[in-house]
């Protein structure tokens, strides 16, 4: 026998009865919904309910169908000659709609760059600018004349009397 064959190990069948139990084994631990299920399902009491999830009585197979109806929603059905739990739709459910092909671009698509808008036929030529006349830098306006530069004053000498 080799290390890397790998045997499979058939999944043991579980029965519509056991996962009955186990469900409400599981919902056992909330007491409103052993009660609710005993009130839509007739014939069966809260103390019933324990006793078969606990495995101590079994339930008719009436009481196992109107069970199944209730705990799955009408999705699923007993079938007493099996002991399973089947499907309640017959057929598969079909789409109706047939999904589209994938999109395939021609063979001489090429795929550019997108353009913001409209283009020139020509590209735009480029010039070049000079500074705007009158302008210093950026914000200040130059002077159309000359700024005027004052003088310096010699400092305050008093004039000797003579």
């Amino acid at each position: 026998m080799s290390i890397f064959k790998k045997e499979v190990i058939p999944a043991p069948e579980i029965s519509g009865t056991d996962v009955l139990r186990r469900t409400l084994r599981a919902w056992s631990n909330k007491p409103a919904v052993l009660h609710a299920i005993a009130r839509d399902v007739d014939g069966v009491g809260v103390g019933m309910l324990e006793d078969f999830a606990s495995g101590r009585i079994d339930l008719s197979t009436e009481v196992l169908q109107r069970l199944v109806k209730v705990m799955h929603g009408g999705h699923a059905v007993f079938d007493p000659e099996s002991g399973m739990l089947k499907s309640a739709y017959a057929d598969r459910p079909t789409r109706s709609y047939t999904a589209p092909d994938p999109y395939r671009p021609p063979a001489d698509f090429v795929i550019a760059r997108p353009t913001i808008g409209p283009q020139p036929a020509e590209p735009p030529t480029t010039r070049v600018t000079n500074k705007r006349d009158g302008w210093l830098g950026k914000f200040f306006p130059t002077p159309v004349e000359p700024p005027v530069v004052q003088k310096r004053r010699e400092p305050f000498v008093r004039l000797r009397e003579t």
